[in-house]
């Protein structure tokens, strides 16, 4: 299967051409503004988007050194930790961005993300915390709150299962104790 190329009736050239000219200016100043971003390094937006988060996370975490003030880099860091897998550092960005941030939107973003990173390290308890810290920038927020429930009934098991293993625990030493006062010295 071709392409099938539309062309216009009328044979208008030089109206294709006046587009052309248009839309290679504003390719290259969109370029440009990618590459400002980043500066000499590739866009870490675009590695972000290309699942190459270790490089991303690198790139994020340079612009971060070099605008301090500017949390948004600090924030797409830990985004980009988050993804490949490094909770520690997603964990120490959010924080680091929730603490400085200056407007609701940014304090719900890191405060929910905060929470998703201590989420998958197990820390159900620290999770809620964090939906709930969400919730207050953002109370309409129908995936915070669902990641508040999830959390909860996460908790719950966690504390259920702990029950169950310590209770196992204290049988088995019971066990261990009643079959040493079974064998007597011969």
């Amino acid at each position: 299967d071709r392409a099938q190329i539309k062309t216009n009736a009328g044979g208008d050239f030089a109206g294709a051409l006046a587009l052309t000219v248009t839309l290679v200016p504003l390719l290259i100043v969109a370029g440009l503004a990618g590459a400002d971003r980043a500066g000499a390094a590739e866009d870490p937006d675009r590695l972000y988007r290309q699942g190459r988060f270790a490089e991303a996370e690198k790139a994020y975490a340079d612009l971060d050194m070099d605008h301090p003030k500017d949390i948004r880099y600090r924030y797409d860091r830990g985004c980009a930790a988050y993804q490949k897998g490094d909770y520690q550092a997603a964990i120490a960005a959010f924080s680091s961005a929730s603490i400085r941030a200056e407007d609701d939107a940014m304090r719900f973003k890191a405060a929910y993300n905060l929470g998703n990173a201590v989420f998958q390290q197990g820390d159900f308890a620290a999770a809620a915390d964090l939906y709930r810290n969400a919730l207050r920038f953002d109370p309409a927020s129908q995936d915070a709150r669902y990641n508040l429930e999830l959390s909860l009934r996460k908790r719950e098991q966690q504390k259920q299962d702990q029950e169950k293993k310590d209770k196992q625990e204290k049988q088995d030493k019971k066990d261990q104790q009643g079959e040493k006062g079974q064998q007597d010295p011969q």
